[in-house]
């Protein structure tokens, strides 16, 4: 994990640096982990971030991918233990052997898998929901997973 620290702190000076009139305006963001499955060597933090300017989005930090492998992540509905269905989609992640790599997907972007489905970011910190990294779109392997939200203890 001592890895992923420069990544997820080079996302936090980026959204602090966005232009905005207001100088006391300050990014938030709420982190939760992701933890390996399945003897992946998979694992990573996920933060919901709202920039000074408003936008929200998400950005995921993995370490442990190889290179050539495309990881597909989805938010899915009720807990971890629960299970349940996709709830949003989120950007891909291309892999990259000993590095940590990131991506990003704003919260205007996400495919919502429920057309009247919307969601904010106060809304995301209190969604009962879990993330999960699935090798790719064709193989659901599971490598990562973690509760966010409301299932955080």
């Amino acid at each position: 994990m001592k890895n992923l620290i420069l990544p997820i702190l080079l996302t936090i000076t980026f959204c602090y640096s966005c232009n905005n009139d207001d100088d006391n305006a300050k990014t938030t963001y709420k982190e939760f982990l992701l933890e390996e499955v399945n003897n992946s060597g998979v694992k990573g933090i996920v933060q919901v971030i709202k920039s000074p300017s408003g936008n929200s989005f998400i950005s995921i930090s993995l370490e442990g991918t190889n290179s050539g492998n495309t990881y597909s992540t989805n938010i899915y509905n009720n807990s971890l233990s629960e299970g349940g269905d996709i709830a949003f989609s989120l950007s891909n992640i291309n892999g990259e052997d000993n590095k940590t790599v990131i991506s990003s997907t704003s919260l205007n972007s996400m495919y919502f898998h429920d057309p009247e489905l919307d969601i904010t970011y106060d809304q995301l910190l209190n969604f009962n929901g879990h993330i999960k990294v699935l090798n790719n779109k064709s193989d659901s392997t599971i490598l990562a997973q973690g509760n966010i939200g409301v299932n955080i203890q």
